[in-house]
């Protein structure tokens, strides 16, 4: 049966209306960008979707909170605060059921850490941040601004492409952003990873989240965001995937893994690390 005038209209009308929007919208087929950055130019730009569309950036997010925490001056160095966990705290993973200080929150990358650090900001100066940063949409939405300090950056309406995270990390490397208290340098300490072979050292983060597909089906989204440092060189790179079958672990297992591979290709190195994924 063909389809009325009116129905056609108001499909064409529907898609045009939110064409600004194309870029925050998932591809639900299989979607890979990994990118490789050094002195202005792409060393890597591989993907089997868009570099350009917006994902949640999960918890590579906490970069960005580091830096608002240290800024803020709520973050001292790297092992305080230490804060002791509590009765009602996100307590997803057994290592966040801990006390944890700087270094341990970005290693077993807790949530509620994450939350209380956000929350002695406001909402209003959180937003100040995201514009500082120009951290993707910079889009915090919820009916509660508590809602949106807390997980705005897990699944939810905050979003960032993966082009974006190398440009993010490279002005946080050149110390583009205004801020105190040293905040670059003590992010810089606790997303330190590993010596490399060569006296290259590996700094970065994972992330992982849920999504749900149009077919609602259960969807893993993956990221690793870093860079390798060796005197004055900075390669910069960000590895993004998703992945619809179920896994045992993280998926960013596998984007840390995939990274590292072409990074050691790269670098004309051999180096293994052993990183626990957690989220």
């Amino acid at each position: 049966m063909k389809k009325s005038l009116l129905t056609i209209l108001f499909i064409l009308l529907s898609k045009y209306a939110h064409a600004d929007q194309n870029i925050d919208k998932y591809n639900y087929e299989k979607n890979k960008c990994l990118l490789i950055y050094e002195d202005n130019k792409f060393l890597v730009n591989q993907t089997d979707g868009n570099c350009e569309i917006r994902h949640s950036p999960c918890s590579t997010f906490k970069i960005a909170i580091s830096l608002i925490g240290y800024d803020s001056g709520f973050l001292i160095d790297e092992k305080e605060p230490l804060i002791n966990y509590r009765e009602g705290y996100v307590d997803t993973l057994d290592s966040w059921r801990k006390p944890q200080n700087p270094i341990t929150w970005i290693k077993n990358s807790c949530v509620w850490y994450s939350q209380i650090i956000l929350r002695s900001i406001g909402y209003e100066k959180f937003f100040q941040y995201l514009n500082i940063f120009n951290y993707g949409n910079k889009i915090a939405d919820s009916n509660d601004k508590k809602n949106a300090i807390y997980d705005s950056w897990i699944s939810s309406s905050l979003k960032i492409s993966p082009r974006e995270q190398i440009f993010f990390l490279k002005n946080l490397l050149n110390n583009k952003f205004t801020l105190a208290n040293d905040s670059v340098n003590h992010t810089k300490k606790i997303l330190y990873i590993a010596d490399l072979d060569n006296s290259w050292k590996l700094y970065g983060k994972t992330g992982s989240c849920d999504i749900e597909s149009q077919e609602s089906h259960s969807m893993q989204s993956g990221w690793f965001v870093g860079w390798v440092e060796k005197n004055n060189r900075k390669i910069i790179f960000a590895n993004y995937l998703e992945d619809l079958e179920p896994k045992d672990y993280f998926v960013s297992k596998s984007a840390k893994d995939n990274l590292l591979e072409k990074v050691n290709e790269i670098l004309k190195i051999k180096t293994k690390v052993n990183l626990v994924e957690n989220k």
